[in-house]
């Protein structure tokens, strides 16, 4: 499935006092917006997760990853049962367990390019703004070893 991506909205990128940067960062999924079509999180730190979970599926360390929000009970969980395509699951976690919203299947090379693509916007955006700090040191190593896998 190729109707994927994962947006970021660079303008609306601030930074926290404790050195965080949070920003709009969306899911879209056929169409729909995951979890909505304006949400703010942490956007540096949980590239870099998204990264490093992915990367765990492609280098068969895992079967599964969860990409999650920090900002809310918001995740996708991935299953790599064959190396190419992805079983994905959008969900919310409730109090009566995980909530699914929508569910199919994407290729691990597009996932890849889509959050090599967010993760270019919001370092463009730090470094625009001259921000420099540990977490986008993280995410700048994760997008060269994610970059170098084939």
């Amino acid at each position: 499935m190729k109707n994927y991506s994962i947006v970021v909205d660079r303008q609306s990128f601030g930074m926290t006092s404790g050195g965080t940067v949070i920003g709009v960062i969306v899911m879209i999924i056929e169409g729909q917006s995951f979890p909505d079509t304006r949400w703010d999180d942490f956007v540096v730190v949980i590239l870099a997760w998204w990264i490093q979970s992915l990367l765990g599926l492609l280098e068969g360390q895992s079967r599964e990853a969860e990409l999650e929000f920090m900002d809310g009970p918001y995740g996708m969980s991935l299953d790599g049962e064959d190396g190419e395509s992805l079983r994905y699951s959008c969900w919310k976690e409730t109090l009566s367990g995980r909530e699914v919203f929508f569910s199919g299947r994407v290729e691990a090379m597009h996932l890849k390019a889509c959050l090599l693509s967010a993760a270019a916007d919001a370092i463009a955006e730090c470094r625009i703004r001259g921000w420099s700090f540990d977490d986008l040191d993280t995410l700048i190593a994760a997008v060269a070893e994610l970059s170098d896998f084939k």
